[in-house]
Formats: structure tokens, C-alpha cells, sequence
């Protein structure tokens, strides 16, 4: 299950990631539709955002259960990434939503993540 004596597989964490950006994306909509009647735009966005992203996390969790043996094609990592990256658009939005110096801290403090995790990948 592992490559490395107590680490995690790469399978495991794929579902950890796609199940918990899942359960993020189904909690802010039901706190958005509980708190707002109406919606501005950033949070209509931002709901729209973690409308598209639900199925695809949920399909990619599922997917990765049925099949975690198979190797990931390109056009499947896209499909995991669409999920992804909208989950993140839609909580980036609501942070903007919340206050522009949190919504550009939390866009900022992305980058350097990417920047980070990406750097070490090579």
C-alpha cells in the first residue's frame, strides 16, 4: 500500500484529497445557502464554482477506488484537476468575498505553494 515504511501511497492520497476538497465544496454550499437569502456576485460565483467542482471530486474519489491500480491517463489527470482547481476558484471566492486582503493572502499564499510543491517535484 505503501512505497516507503509508514508513508502513504500516492492512491491514498488521491482520495484523501478528492473525499476532503469534496466534503469542503458540500459544507460551504449548505453554510452559503443557510446564511445568505441573497447572493452577490463573488459568492454566486464561487457557488456555481463548488457546483461543478462536487461531481467531479466525488467521481474522481470513486474512480480512484474502483480503479487506484490503473495508471492515469492525461485526459483523467485533467478531469482530477478540473475538480480541483475549481474547488480552490470557489473557496478563493469566498475569501474575496469575505475581505479583498484575505481573498489576495489566500491567492498569494497558493502560488507559493505551487511554487514550492512543484520545485521539490523536479
Amino acid at each position: 500500500m505503501s512505497d516507503v515504511e509508514g508513508e502513504p501511497s500516492k492512491e491514498r492520497l488521491d482520495r484523501l484529497l478528492f473525499a476532503g476538497l469534496a466534503g469542503l465544496s458540500l459544507a460551504a454550499v449548505l453554510q452559503m445557502a443557510d446564511k445568505q437569502p441573497e447572493m452577490d456576485r463573488l459568492s454566486g460565483v464561487a457557488l456555481v464554482c463548488f457546483a461543478v467542482a462536487l461531481p467531479f471530486l466525488v467521481s474522481s474519489f470513486l474512480l480512484e477506488v474502483a480503479r487506484s491500480s490503473r495508471v492515469k491517463g492525461s485526459g483523467r489527470r485533467a478531469f482530477d484537476l478540473a475538480g480541483v482547481l475549481l474547488a480552490l476558484a470557489g473557496l478563493a471566492l469566498l475569501f474575496f468575498h469575505m475581505h479583498l486582503v484575505a481573498g489576495c493572502a489566500f491567492l498569494g499564499s497558493v502560488v507559493f505553494c505551487v511554487v514550492v510543491v512543484v520545485g521539490s517535484l523536479r
